[in-house]
């Protein structure tokens, strides 16, 4: 915080809003995942595959959606 330039984070800049479902969608599908091939859980395997697919279908529906462009 202290060595970054005070424009970061802001958004009177942004043509685009931050894609919020999408950075909540990943969060969630890649921390079941991990817990349930940590706790080798067949459930929380299956829910996060369930969410990484949900975030796949809403990231083609985004209107920035989280893939970097080059």
């Amino acid at each position: 915080m202290l060595v970054l330039p005070t424009s970061v984070g802001r958004s009177e800049g942004r043509e685009t809003p931050l894609d919020l479902a999408g950075i909540a969608l990943l969060t969630l599908g890649v921390g079941l995942l991990l817990v349930g091939l940590s706790e080798r859980i067949a459930a929380l395997i299956v829910a996060g595959l369930a969410v990484v697919a949900v975030f796949l279908w809403v990231e083609r529906r985004a209107a920035a959606p989280a893939a970097v462009r080059s």
